[in-house]
């Protein structure tokens, strides 16, 4: 049921003004009838147009009492001669009692197999409009004789009046309680209700026997309040929470209300402050234990909700046997060591479990009624109760034999075991000593502990068939053993080729990464890696990616998953059919590891908004495919001089997907990388053509260094190779350089002009 307190509709204004206009109007007129002397009129009236204000945002019976209580509020600075604010606290009265009735008229049923019976608040009603007749029977019949008696005798009038109210509201509360008394959510609410009536009454009471000059005031205020109590009991959503609010009410009511009533009898005439501190001091103690205090207005003393309780940390257990046991011994507890146990009945397997008073299970072999389960699921709270079926005895021919089994083993209820929807099983509560009837507090903390109990049961069901078929399980365990030694062997292998493969992929990102700007991105590559979020990474021509990309996968920790590297340029990668193929399609193979897409910019538009939707909403693109788990990342190449390609592929969702890219820089921006470079690919390179590594004199390296690589370290490798190719010593000379890289010197300049680049200086070199 929604929660109407919390629940706003909207209202238009042309509702919601005469509302406000009447509270102002009728604290206007208080204020008025004062002079404007006394300072109790302001506040009442202040306090008056915030509950309408509020009041004129509600419908239904929350805005008819809000309205009512704010009527009153606003009545209660005015003088107690004023016969018409008489009248209106009279019908603010009348509207704050009037729809308390109706809501508890209203209140729906829950369900189940007890029959949900509407209540008529006719009678009520009629009762609150004799008693409104009566305040105002002098105004509307001045020259009756009648009126005339009760004009000269308004304090009986008055009190007549009260009375009718009080005994309507707490009359309606009482034969809802009673005629409802099979619903569990209507009696929950009608016993809250009743606690909130007498705790306000009884404040009201108590206030106009210290106040008696403002008793009429004071108890229409009470009656008020109590009615919007009522209605807050009968609207809230959850009705465990209004039992619990109104309990701690009762509590600190009984237990404040006396400490409070004698501080102020206490500092009656009184200039001293010690009774106030002392007042305030005793009732911070009261509420800081409130929840000792109400202990005692528990059902049954708390000692089912203890016993629910207990169950559920018992339930926790890792064996599901011993767990059994604990829980059913738990709930043993409150009825006693001379009393029934109470009774598990599991489906899988049919037995009947018991716990005697010295903690050892019971168990039989049995079976339940066929239509008990469906009976029992089909209640309020998965619980059948035997009070319930006592009354539908006659009723309803088909709960009879329900109805003999729960007496013939002494039920309180039967409850539902069920996890995940599942049943499990039933629990069958005894009744043992308990006279009073089960609560709805208690159903659902039994609720949550039949739920635990159900992943025991759902346990020791599975462990009961695992047993009846181990001895034809013991040769498919030993084959599959063998299947998955060879399995995980094959597997480490593949492993650890991949490893190696990726490690040699990664190589050429090794070496020339000392510069500040080669760290920088080579960092910023693999925290972004490490987020898991797709990257793009754009890079010169020329400068391979994929090492980069290889070097921070293996750096970051998921070298287990897979790195999938895909040529956007090949034809056959730019076909949709290829990546909505689930057995050939590259998302399929880089699950759970990384897709690196070189070129992602030549992808077609189709291609490439398959692939981004598929890893951002982690699900495959063929049909039937589930999650999806890859880690996107994307190479660009830019071009100097030329706009940059991601600009392009960067554009609409994708930047919003991909976020900032990694730039890696150009050969041309990190001078310091190119001495170890050179000196590693003139190692490797001579190691592979002469056998023996290469060394490179520091001249020619100065040569080298003042060349710009327009086509970064693809243009180094292949100088390098054309130096080892002319090289006749160990060493790399001038001469080397100048005849198979850079051509002949500058004779004006007296620097080398490299073929198709600019001059630079080599920041080491002389």
């Amino acid at each position: 049921m929604p929660d109407a307190i919390t629940t706003k509709p909207r209202v238009r204004w042309h509702r919601r003004v005469p509302q406000i206009v009447t509270v102002v109007y009728i604290g206007g007129l208080a204020v008025w009838a004062t002079a404007g002397r006394e300072p109790a009129a302001f506040s009442s009236t202040i306090a008056a147009v915030c509950l309408a204000v509020l009041a004129s945002r509600r419908t239904g019976v929350v805005g008819a009492v809000s309205w009512g209580l704010a009527i009153v509020v606003a009545t209660l600075g005015a003088p107690s001669a004023n016969a018409t604010l008489d009248a209106f606290a009279a019908m603010g009265t009348f509207s704050c009692t009037a729809a308390a009735c109706i809501a508890l008229a209203r209140l729906p049923g829950d369900g189940g197999v007890a029959p949900a019976r509407r209540l008529s608040a006719t009678l009520p009603v009629a009762v609150l409009v004799a008693a409104c007749c009566l305040t105002l029977g002098p105004s509307l019949y001045p020259a009756a004789s009648l009126a005339a008696w009760l004009a000269t005798h308004s304090a009986v009038r008055n009190g007549v009046a009260m009375i009718l109210s009080a005994c309507a509201l707490g009359g309606m509360t009482e034969w809802t309680r009673r005629a409802r008394r099979l619903e569990l959510e209507v009696v929950e609410r009608a016993l809250a209700a009743r606690s909130l009536e007498v705790v306000a009454f009884s404040f009201a009471l108590l206030l106009a026997l210290i106040a008696p000059s403002d008793a009429r005031s004071i108890i229409r205020l009470g009656l008020a309040v109590a009615s919007a109590c009522v209605v807050a009991a009968c609207v809230t959503s959850d009705a465990v929470r209004v039992v619990r609010h109104a309990r701690r009410a009762t509590a600190l009511a009984i237990v404040g209300g006396g400490v409070a009533a004698l501080g102020a009898i206490a500092a009656e005439g009184s200039s001293t402050g010690w009774v106030t501190a002392v007042t305030a001091g005793v009732a911070l103690a009261i509420g800081s234990s409130a929840a000792f205090v109400e202990k005692p207005l528990r059902p049954a003393g708390g000692a089912w909700l203890d016993a629910f309780a207990h169950a559920r940390e018992d339930a926790a257990r890792t064996e599901p046997d011993e767990a059994i046991r604990a829980v059913l011994l738990a709930l043993r507890a409150p009825n006693g060591p001379g009393q029934p146990s109470p009774e598990l009945w599991t489906l899988s397997p049919p037995t009947q479990m018991t716990v005697d008073a010295a903690g050892y299970v019971r168990e039989q072999t049995a079976e339940l009624p066929s239509d008990l389960l469906a009976v029992v699921t089909a209640e309020p709270e998965g619980a059948l109760r035997s009070d319930v079926l006592d009354a539908l005895e006659v009723r309803r021919p088909d709960l009879r034999p329900l109805c003999g089994w729960m007496a013939a083993r002494g039920a309180l209820l039967a409850a539902r075991v069920a996890s995940e929807g599942q049943p499990e099983g039933v629990l069958v509560l005894p009744r043992g000593l308990r006279q009073e009837r089960i609560t709805l507090e208690e159903l659902r903390a039994m609720r949550g502990t039949c739920e635990c109990l159900a992943v025991a049961c759902r346990a020791r069901a599975a462990s009961a068939r695992m047993r009846a078929t181990v001895r034809d399980a013991a040769e498919r365990v030993e084959i599959a053993e063998m299947r998955a030694k060879h399995c995980t062997e094959a597997q480490a292998v593949m492993a650890a080729r991949d490893s190696l493969a990726e490690q040699r992929l990664a190589r050429g990102a090794e070496v020339g990464i000392y510069s500040a700007v080669a760290r920088m991105a080579v960092e910023a590559l693999e925290r972004r890696m490490a987020s898991g979020r797709p990257v793009v990474v754009v890079g010169p021509s020329g400068l391979d990616p994929i090492p980069f990309v290889a070097r921070a996968h293996l750096r970051t920790g998921g070298s287990s998953g897979a790195l999938v590297v895909v040529d956007a340029t090949d034809p056959r990668e730019q076909e949709l059919t290829r990546w909505l193929d689930a057995r050939s399609s590259p998302l399929a193979l880089a699950v759970g590891g990384i897709l690196a897409i070189l070129d992602a910019a030549a992808l077609p538009g189709d291609v490439h908004a398959t692939i981004l939707q598929a890893c951002m909403e982690h699900r495959a693109p063929w049909e039937g495919g589930g999650r999806l788990g890859v880690q996107l990342v994307a190479t660009i190449v830019r071009r100097p001089g030329a706009p940059a390609a991601e600009e392009s592929y960067l554009s609409g969702d994708a930047r919003g997907a991909f976020g900032e890219p990694v730039v890696l820089p150009p050969l041309s921006e990190r001078p310091d990388d190119l001495r170890s470079i050179v000196i590693g690919e003139l190692a490797r390179e001579g190691m592979r053509v002469v056998g023996k590594p290469l060394g490179i004199e520091p001249s020619a390296y100065a040569r080298l260094a003042e060349y710009d690589f327009p086509g970064d370290v693809a243009e180094l490798s292949v100088v390098v190779q054309r130096l080892v190719a002319s090289c006749r010593g160990d060493m790399v000379r001038v001469a080397d350089v100048e005849l198979v890289a850079l051509g002949g010197p500058n004779r004006q300049s007296g620097q080398s002009v490299a073929l198709g680049g600019r001059v630079r200086k080599d920041p080491i070199s002389a």
